[in-house]
């Protein structure tokens, strides 16, 4: 991908930070909320992981040049020190 490896990791590890941060602000309180719906829901919720992210951005990635995506230039912007 890169000349030098620590630009990888950087890279890379950017995207960790963006999956946790999308995590927590949109899909975790969108799952409690939909949980609530139905019966014995708080208890799911518990054990239960929808992770209907991912396949979000996979379907949303699809339709855009992969250096292109706002993801990707955040993570190149990181690896270049910002």
């Amino acid at each position: 991908m890169y000349d030098r490896p620590e630009k990888t990791s950087q890279h890379e590890l950017t995207h960790i930070a963006q999956a946790d941060v999308a995590t927590i602000t949109l899909e975790e309180p969108l799952e409690k909320w939909l949980f609530t719906k139905i019966p014995n829901g708080q208890r799911l919720n518990r054990v239960v992981h929808l992770g209907f992210l991912g396949p979000l951005l996979v379907l949303v990635g699809s339709s855009i040049d992969y250096w292109d995506r706002p993801w990707e230039q955040e993570a190149e912007w990181f690896s270049d020190g910002c």
